[in-house]
């Protein structure tokens, strides 16, 4: 769910930014520049620091909760700079794959931890295959002429509601996980 949410970025962000803000080419560019930043920052940095301070369960459900609200900040931003604004919801929002990744990594043993990183790389890849024609048809659905509503920010709210079933399915598994472990 989670990286079918995250694929609205690459999918939309040039037809979205365009078109309701207006922005040049140079300025979408220029905005996924400073959306590799804070990417860089969020992933290299943020997790030495946050992780030994919170925990790997609980920073990925932060950065989930996090990056639902920033899909939402985007979908409803009525000026531009509002979506330089949103942005700074990645530096924790990039917290959710490093910390994910880590806790799946305790679960398997040594000698099938390739076996963890093909599958989700799969499921990345999966997620690369579906996600992009479902929030560009979202996308052309309402902003048609005609369309039953007009809302552009579409497929950011569907990517925030996918982060939040992210985050209702991750704090099951970590509750069971939790539970599990206790009755050892």
């Amino acid at each position: 769910l989670w990286q079918v949410a995250h694929q609205v970025m690459p999918s939309i962000w040039s037809f979205y930014t365009m078109y309701k803000f207006g922005w040049t080419e140079a300025v979408v560019g220029g905005s996924l520049a400073f959306v590799g930043l804070v990417m860089v920052v969020g992933q290299s940095t943020l997790p030495r620091v946050v992780i030994p301070r919170l925990g790997e369960t609980r920073t990925a459900l932060l950065g989930l909760a996090v990056g639902a609200i920033g899909y939402a900040g985007y979908a409803l931003a009525t000026e531009g700079w509002m979506m330089f604004a949103w942005l700074a919801t990645w530096l924790l929002g990039a917290l959710v794959m490093p910390s994910t990744q880590a806790l799946m990594s305790h679960r398997v043993a040594a000698d099938s931890q390739g076996e963890l990183q093909g599958a989700v790389a799969g499921l990345h890849s999966l997620s690369s295959i579906i996600a992009p024609p479902l929030m560009t048809q979202m996308f052309r659905r309402f902003t048609a002429a005609g369309a039953p509503v007009h809302l552009p920010g579409a497929p950011f709210l569907l990517a925030s509601a996918l982060a939040v079933g992210a985050m209702v399915v991750f704090f099951t598994a970590s509750r069971s996980d939790a539970s599990e472990e206790g009755a050892m």
